[in-house]
């Protein structure tokens, strides 16, 4: 195995999660209503996931005797503060998908160590239902979610 293929793939996820729109959902001051409430609060976990899912990383990096890096923020996500739910959520699914494709590249990885490969699986799993999550308040808000 690539060592430093795998770590700059793990980094390049870490990054991903740590600057994912759905990290910042909870300071990007939504503006919600009595319609959307149910929606926010079915996908406003997200951003606790995507913590949880930076720290796994974090530790899965480590694990290799490497060093997590640092990332900055892109300062895409300051563009979606106060927007309402309906504006943000194709945005949160796009990104999510991105993220997803992301998980899958690592993982056609050449000889990934069996439970790196169990972890990188379950990490892509917990993003796909949260896909379905933010694909589901998408439709039950009438949204058309980009293809």
């Amino acid at each position: 195995m690539n060592t430093k293929a795998l770590s700059d793939g793990l980094n390049g996820l870490l990054a991903r999660e740590m600057r994912s729109l759905a990290r910042h959902m909870p300071e990007a001051g939504l503006h919600v209503t009595p319609q959307t409430y149910r929606q926010w609060s079915a996908v406003r976990s997200a951003a606790r996931l995507s913590i949880d899912h930076a720290q796994r990383l974090s530790a899965l990096i480590e694990s290799l005797g490497e060093t997590p890096r640092p990332a900055g923020y892109g300062q895409r996500v300051a563009f979606y503060h106060y927007v309402d739910l309906p504006t943000l959520l194709p945005k949160l699914i796009e990104d999510k998908r991105e993220q997803v494709e992301a998980y899958r590249r690592v993982l056609e990885l050449e000889g990934l160590a069996p439970s790196v490969r169990e972890a990188l699986e379950a990490l892509l799993e917990e993003n796909l239902s949260q896909l379905e999550r933010f694909e589901s308040a998408c439709r039950s808000l009438g949204l058309q979610s980009a293809a």
